[in-house]
């Protein structure tokens, strides 16, 4: 297989589980150096269970387990501070940052938009664009 990361680091944000945990595997498997981020923990206003610290620390350790390196990084990509926090830390153990998906997320798709709280959406907005922005910025 091509290595076609070999030598970049790459941040995957929401990457517990799902599809940012994939995204880590494939990145990890094409030589790039992973940092996992992820909340670590339930939100209580969404409607589903996120990825926890224990399955961030998996996928870390099967990254690790196929030759890969990876890091694994706790943080709310709605607040400043981590994001700041992790950027800082990647910076300084790792000396840059080459990749950076925008992964973490959270949806109310079975929630029709009528019923659709204020919260709700703020929460939506909070991680998908805010985390983005935040996460782009730093």
């Amino acid at each position: 297989m091509v290595e076609r990361f070999k030598g970049k680091v790459a941040i995957i944000t929401g990457a517990g589980q799902g599809i940012g945990a994939s995204h880590a595997l494939a990145f990890a498997r094409e030589g790039a150096h992973v940092i996992v981020a992820d909340i670590g923990e339930s939100i209580p206003e969404a409607d589903y269970i996120m990825g926890t610290l224990s399955e961030m620390d998996k996928v870390v350790n099967e990254i690790k387990s196929l030759g890969g390196k990876a890091m694994g990084i706790k943080c709310d990509v709605r607040n400043p501070g981590d994001v700041e926090s992790m950027v800082g830390k990647v910076i300084s153990e790792l000396g840059r940052i080459d990749i950076l998906v925008n992964n973490a997320g959270v949806a109310f798709i079975a929630t029709p938009i009528w019923k659709l709280s204020e919260n709700n959406f703020d929460l939506v907005t909070d991680i998908m664009f805010k985390g983005t922005f935040l996460c782009s910025k730093y």
